[in-house]
């Protein structure tokens, strides 16, 4: 009978009990969260330390009204980075191009106005701290803080998964590649690209040159695809390059109408 008072007395002190609050996010992990999210999201990994990622994403305008460490040191680790990966990387998916070429699609690839369009493409305007004023729109923060999350990528994981990341985001990506392909006018560094995702080899063919008029040399290419080298188009033009290109454009154009 004790028993049974004592555990009536429980249950009565239990009942005049107010329920346990829920314990209250605070903004900090809230952005916590956050910036882990996004990490894993873009790169396939779990962050060791998110706080060099929150710092990758904070503009200095933020800083300034908030206080904290903004992300300009790691722009300059990450331009560094993406500029090496990307010479890399074209070194080794374009064998047959000499140095001119490969600073052409190094240059294609790195540009400002690409950078900005993958960043954004990521969703990286989406994560940044940056004061209301900013314009992400039209400007390039967006492309400036992917290159501190490549500096903070680096620091948090090491150079082979920073290397792996440039590759599938900014090398060989096939949505911003069809991106780079419809909007650039490089059309040879766009040919390249999209024999390369595709697995087709391709030779832009010297001919060599004749002489129109007297002083005025034209160049001759002839643009071979396929295991048979069969001739695609052909480009003339007052140098090697423009008739490259002049082959390159005329190529997209037939393989668009396929």
């Amino acid at each position: 009978m004790g028993h049974l008072l004592d555990l009536l007395k429980q249950s009565v002190r239990t009942l005049g009990q107010a329920p346990a609050k829920r314990r209250r996010i605070t903004p900090a992990e809230e952005y916590r969260r956050t910036v882990e999210s996004f990490v894993r999201e873009v790169t396939g990994q779990r962050p060791t330390d998110w706080r060099i990622f929150a710092q990758a994403l904070t503009h200095s305008s933020y800083v300034g009204s908030n206080g904290g460490k903004q992300n300009e040191r790691l722009e300059y680790l990450g331009d560094s980075l993406l500029g090496a990966v990307i010479a890399a990387a074209a070194y080794q998916l374009y064998p047959d191009e000499d140095e001119g070429g490969l600073t052409q699609i190094r240059s294609f690839l790195s540009s400002r106005k690409q950078i900005n369009k993958l960043a954004r493409n990521m969703g990286i305007d989406k994560v940044l701290r940056v004061s209301p004023g900013v314009d992400l729109e039209h400007s390039d923060v967006p492309g400036n803080a992917l290159e501190a999350f490549i500096g903070a990528l680096y620091l948090d994981k090491g150079f082979e998964a920073t290397a792996d990341f440039v590759k599938k985001q900014v090398v060989i990506s096939r949505k911003n590649m069809d991106k780079v392909s419809r909007q650039e006018e490089d059309y040879k560094s766009a040919f390249i690209i999209k024999m390369q995702r595709e697995g087709t080899p391709y030779l832009f063919d010297y001919l060599g040159e004749t002489e129109e008029t007297p002083g005025e040399v034209v160049h001759h290419i002839a643009l071979r695809v396929g295991a048979e080298g069969e001739i695609l188009s052909r480009g003339s033009g007052p140098s090697k390059k423009a008739a490259d290109q002049m082959a390159a454009q005329s190529a997209l154009r037939l393989l668009a109408d396929r």
